[in-house]
This record gives C-alpha cells, structure tokens and sequence, in this order.
C-alpha cells in the first residue's frame, strides 16, 4: 500500500530531522507525545456540522507540546472538508484516513504501533480497548452528539490526568 508506506516515511523523516537538529546545536531533544485524534463523535459531531464543546480550547493547548495526528475512519475528502469548515486543520501534522489504514474496509483497528503513536483519543471502547491490550495509551471520551448535554470539563481533566 503506497499511501500507508508514504505516511510512515514521512513520520519517520520528521523524526530523524528533529534529531539531526537536535544534535547540530547541541541541545538535548525533548520527547514529544505523538496524539492521534478521532474525528467523528470526538471532535465534532456524526455530521461533522458541529464541534465538541470545547474542543479548539483543547487542541490548541495540546499543540503547544505534542504532534498531533488526525486519524479518522472517514474518506479523506471528507476529513479534509470537515477539518477546513470547522478551521482545524492546523493543529494535526498529518491525516490519516480510512483509505491509508483501512482501504477494503475490513475494520482494521486503529493501531498505534502502526505509526509509533503513543496517544489515542477516541470515543470508539473497542479502539481504546485494542491498544490497551496492546500495551498502548488510550483515552475514551464520551460520544459526542449535537443535542447532547456534555461534561464540560472533560477535555480539561485529560489534559490533567495524562500531564498533555
């Protein structure tokens, strides 16, 4: 699969950049959390018409430290539609999208050993769970949709609990 190999490298250039930079000025590289995000039920709603409560609030300060990656059972077009509606697309390094993972469908998990992720944040428990197993951090957070009444201060005890 070109596209999925063609992410990798490039996680994998970016990777070996900062390290050469790191080692040309003679500073020591800080560990960045490398944060993949699900988009639908997690930042915005099934729709994509509207975003979780909150949500740019908590991009922003997760951005200040950590890469973050979008990684979406969704087309890419429509990620990519959904993310320039809703101005977010600044804050993920890279999207990854059903046809990069997954392209025949079979629901392949969302594996962050796949590309040395170390963060999930999903509202799918099965995608949690799988990388849990996997000995890998994953955050459940609550589904979210439009006409439902939110916890909101559920994104701040994230950033809290797992020091992001």
């Amino acid at each position: 699969m070109k596209t999925e190999n063609s992410i990798h490298d490039i996680l994998k250039l970016e990777q070996a950049i900062a390290t050469d930079f790191a080692a040309f000025y003679g500073c020591q590289r800080v560990k960045v959390m490398k944060i993949a995000i699900d988009m639908d039920n997690t930042l915005t709603d099934e729709l994509g018409a509207t975003l979780r409560p909150g949500i740019t609030d908590f991009l922003e300060t997760l951005s200040l430290k950590n890469q973050l990656f979008l990684w979406t059972n969704s087309k890419k077009a429509r990620a990519l539609e959904i993310l320039k509606h809703h101005n977010l697309r600044k804050y993920f390094d890279t999207i990854i999208s059903r046809e990069d993972y997954d392209p025949e469908g079979k629901g392949i998990p969302k594996d962050l050993r796949r590309y040395d992720f170390d963060i999930l944040i999903d509202d799918d428990p099965a995608e949690i769970q799988y990388n849990v197993k996997n000995k890998k951090t994953g955050i459940l957070v609550e589904s979210y949709r439009k006409s439902k009444v939110m916890d909101k201060d559920e994104l701040s005890k994230i950033i809290k609990k797992y020091k992001l």
